[in-house]
């Protein structure tokens, strides 16, 4: 979806919880104003001031959500076609789960309240996880 920067001052908290939306583009002529206020909602995908760049962000997200459309499969070169392996249902389920799962900020946070827990004194790790609350919502799971 792609709004003005004006009508989404209104319209963001009325439709944030609508699962089929995906991605919010804001267009608009102050650019700095927005992307304050954008930072609150993981939907914006960006605030931008010309077409162009619109449409650059548009080609990458539905990149990205094609390949997150494209099937697997495993199944054994020996193994007969109406038989399936376990393995497979267990794929899809991991593919479905990862693809519909969604995190909040409140998820996030007892997972970065936890970590000192879980890692001890190990700095990498409490890197690793603090990147984790800062870019989670920036790239899909897959």
């Amino acid at each position: 979806m792609i709004i003005s920067g004006s009508i989404g001052q209104n319209l963001l908290p009325c439709i944030r919880d609508v699962h089929q939306l995906d991605s919010i583009y804001i267009y608009c002529s102050n650019k700095e104003y927005h992307e304050q206020s954008a930072r609150k909602w993981s939907k914006i995908k960006g605030v931008f001031t010309d077409i162009t760049s619109i449409c650059d962000a548009l080609r990458q997200r539905t990149h990205q959500c094609q390949q997150n459309d494209i099937s697997m499969s495993f199944i054994a070169t020996k193994q007969r076609v109406d038989q399936l392996d376990p393995s497979f249902m267990y794929t899809q389920i991991i593919k479905e789960i990862m693809l519909t799962i969604h995190f909040e900020d409140k998820h996030i946070k007892e997972f970065i309240e936890h970590c000192p827990n879980a890692f001890g004194t190990d700095k990498k790790e409490s890197y690793d996880a603090e990147q984790l609350s800062h870019q989670y919502h920036e790239k899909t799971p897959i």
